[in-house]
C-alpha cells in the first residue's frame, strides 16, 4: 500500500475526518468570477486560492473530466468520432494541446499542494466517461468489464504523462457495477498507482465487488475504517455526525455558503 501525502495524515490518527473536496462547481460562483474560461490556469488558480482560504479542505479534487469536456467545448470542435466508443475517449484524451493545457493547469495548482493542502485527481467514474464521449450510452446499465478496463488504460497513459509531482493521488468513482470483475476492470489504474506512487482511493456506492490493491474505499455508508462518500444531502443536513476517517464531497453550484462552511465547521468538530 502507497503511503500518500495525506495519507500519513490518517496513519497518525488526527481524531477528525479529513474532507477531500471538489468545490469547483461551488467555488466558481461563490468565490470566482464564473467565467467562461474558468478552465484556463490563471482565473482557475485565482479561484483555488480564494476558496482554499475560505473552505480550508484537507485534500482538492481536480476533477479531471469536468475540466476536458469544458475545455474541448471551448475548442469549438467535434468530439473525436470512432467505431467504438472506447477509441473516440483514446483520441480525445491524446489531443497533444489538451495535454499541454492540462499540464500547464496542474503546474499553477502545484502551488496549493506545496502551501495550503494536497492536491488529487479526481477521475470521477468509468461510465461518466464513456457517456460524455457518447451520449448514446445508457446511464444505468451495467458496465462491460471490457469497456470499463479500456477506458482504464487511457486514463492511466493520460495520468502518466502529467507533470511529476502536481499531484499524489487518483479519486476513482464507481457508481454502476460492473459486469465482470472490478479487479481486472481498474488493473490499469492500480498497476500506474503502483508503478508511480500514487495514493488510489475509490468512491463506491456499496462494498461490492471490491478491487484488490486500492489503498482506501469511500462508499456512501462508510466501511470500518475507512471514508464517507458524502451525498448531495449530506451539504444540506443540519447536524452531520460521520465516524469516517475521511469525506469525499462535491460542493455544487447552488449550494448556499453558510449551510457548507456550517457543515465543515461540525465536521471538523466531530471525531472518528
Amino acid at each position: 500500500m502507497t503511503l500518500f501525502k495525506w495519507q500519513a495524515t490518517l496513519e497518525q490518527g488526527r481524531g477528525t475526518p479529513l474532507v477531500c473536496l471538489d468545490y469547483l462547481p461551488f467555488a466558481r460562483r461563490v468565490y470566482g468570477q464564473n467565467d467562461a474560461r474558468w478552465f484556463d490556469a490563471g482565473p482557475l488558480l485565482a479561484t483555488c486560492r480564494q476558496a482554499q482560504q475560505g473552505l480550508k479542505p484537507d485534500v482538492m479534487l481536480f476533477p479531471l473530466l469536468d475540466w476536458t469536456a469544458a475545455w474541448w467545448q471551448a475548442q469549438g470542435l467535434a468530439l473525436p468520432q470512432a467505431s467504438r466508443s472506447t477509441k473516440a475517449l483514446k483520441l480525445a484524451l491524446e489531443n497533444p494541446a489538451l495535454l499541454r493545457a492540462l499540464s500547464e493547469v496542474l503546474q499553477a495548482l502545484a502551488t496549493l499542494n506545496r502551501a495550503d493542502a494536497a492536491v488529487a485527481l479526481k477521475l470521477g467514474s468509468v461510465e461518466d466517461w464513456l457517456h460524455w464521449i457518447s451520449p448514446a450510452t445508457p446511464l444505468h446499465a451495467a458496465v462491460d468489464e471490457g469497456d470499463a478496463e479500456d477506458v482504464c488504460v487511457y486514463l492511466a497513459a493520460l495520468v502518466n504523462k502529467l507533470p511529476a509531482a502536481t499531484f499524489d493521488s487518483l479519486f476513482l468513482h464507481r457508481t454502476r457495477p460492473i459486469d465482470g470483475s472490478s479487479s481486472v476492470a481498474y488493473a490499469p489504474l492500480v498497476n500506474a498507482a503502483w508503478h508511480f506512487g500514487w495514493g488510489l482511493v475509490l468512491c463506491a456506492q456499496d462494498s461490492q465487488d471490491l478491487p484488490a490493491d486500492i489503498d482506501l474505499v469511500a462508499s456512501r455508508g462508510p466501511l470500518g475504517g475507512q471514508g464517507l462518500w458524502a451525498t448531495d444531502a449530506f451539504w444540506h443536513t443540519a447536524a452531520p455526525a460521520s465516524p469516517a476517517r475521511f469525506v469525499v464531497g462535491t460542493l455544487l453550484a447552488d449550494m448556499q455558503p453558510e449551510r457548507v462552511l456550517s457543515t465543515l465547521a461540525r465536521l471538523r468538530a466531530s471525531s472518528t
